[in-house]
């Protein structure tokens, strides 16, 4: 069975040489992956059951309500067109339908699309459509992964392949290696009998399977050895020995990680650039990190600095997005934060969360509200 558990960034691999594991590191910035996301156009409303849309930022419907639903993504704009969720129509950004088919979609959190293409299943089985709806690359893989560098990760018939945006299999995988991960950069993480090690984009080995994790998160590659954490080269050698209990994702140079029972910041040298004190923390993707000291949560800068004491029952763990997190002062209510910890949004909402594009998504019980960054409400036009 091929798994999917690898969380692979496609950023430039920034880590410095195998020479470094005798004291000789120089620490390297990486890149902040939040300045990486894209601002939406169109929002996803509705008025009521089986009538979604979409609207602009100023509350205009770019997609009439008509639809079961509307599920958007840089790239794409579906609707389904049947209850059963097996036929999908598929939009343009002003609602002109360009295509569809019959197929099923495997929606989570969001569309499983990667550099254009968008993964359906047929039959059991899965290939990918492009915008259209049109089925470019054949349903006939057991699962694929997404394109990453212009490569996706697939299975046929049992076997672990990478194929190109044409569905040409260009890397066939010697039997045994079920878990594959997507390119960052010219390699791959494979795994083999539950060990992980990395190939080049001609399919050769470059690193053996040997550790029990590994993974490339924003240009470096974590690896794990006897239950530790530590960073390795290209090569699978140690820049930073394993030592730590978790070492989570670079930003801006830096990466949450934890020793003991305590949470700090390290570089990619593995020195603490934030020393280990907090009980938990967050990382500087978009904005400040957040730390939390008992139940509590603050939030400092990249040299340890307090930006905003440790008073908040909730600050939200995803990406700062146009300067902006969610945050709650006694769990009851929530509003959102802004760089400086100053409160933006009252906390007034049973939820509040960022969509990009200067809109935020509100909830008061089951009513939905689109709001502008400054908390006015969003007035919808009439469809």
């Amino acid at each position: 069975m091929f798994a999917r558990s690898l969380l692979v960034s496609c950023s430039l691999l920034a880590f410095a040489s195998s020479a470094v594991a005798q004291g000789t590191c120089t620490p390297k910035d990486t890149p902040d992956p939040a300045s990486a996301a894209m601002s939406p156009t169109l929002f996803p409303h509705c008025l009521g059951e089986d009538k979604c849309g979409a609207v602009d930022k100023n509350g205009a419907w770019r997609v009439q309500p008509t639809f079961l639903d509307v599920l958007v993504d840089e790239d794409f704009v579906v609707v389904p067109e049947n209850e059963d969720w097996t036929k999908f129509g598929f939009l343009d950004k002003d609602g002109k339908r360009l295509g569809g088919g019959d197929y099923s979609i495997a929606v989570e959190d969001s569309l499983p699309s990667s550099e254009g293409f968008l993964a359906v299943t047929v039959n059991e089985k899965t290939g990918f459509v492009d915008r259209t709806g049109t089925l470019v690359i054949p349903a006939e893989y057991g699962f694929v992964w997404g394109f990453q560098d212009g490569l996706s990760a697939a299975e046929k018939d049992g076997q672990g392949v990478y194929i190109d945006k044409t569905g040409k299999t260009v890397i066939t995988m010697p039997a045994g290696f079920d878990d594959l991960g997507g390119f960052a950069d010219g390699i791959a993480v494979v795994g083999k009998d539950g060990k992980y090690g990395l190939i080049d984009r001609t399919g050769k080995i470059v690193v053996e399977p040997q550790f029990p994790s590994l993974h490339i998160d924003n240009g470096v590659l974590i690896a794990m050895q006897d239950d530790l954490t530590g960073i390795v080269d290209r090569e699978g050698k140690w820049i930073v020995e394993p030592q730590f209990d978790f070492i989570g994702g670079f930003s801006q140079g830096l990466a949450p990680a934890q020793k003991g029972e305590k949470w700090g910041f390290i570089d990619t040298c593995g020195t603490w650039k934030v020393e280990p004190k907090y009980d938990y923390t967050v990382g500087f993707e978009g904005g400040p990190a957040r730390v939390r000291v008992g139940e509590k949560w603050g939030l400092i800068d990249k040299d340890g600095m307090e930006i905003m004491p440790p008073e908040a029952s909730y600050i939200g763990e995803e990406y700062w997005t146009e300067g902006l997190v969610p945050f709650s002062p006694d769990g009851t209510k929530y509003g959102l934060l802004d760089k400086t910890g100053k409160v933006a949004i009252q906390p007034k909402y049973d939820s509040v969360n960022v969509m990009g594009g200067g809109v935020l998504l509100a909830y008061e019980g089951e009513e939905e509200t689109l709001l502008g960054t400054d908390g006015a409400e969003i007035k919808i036009a009439a469809p």
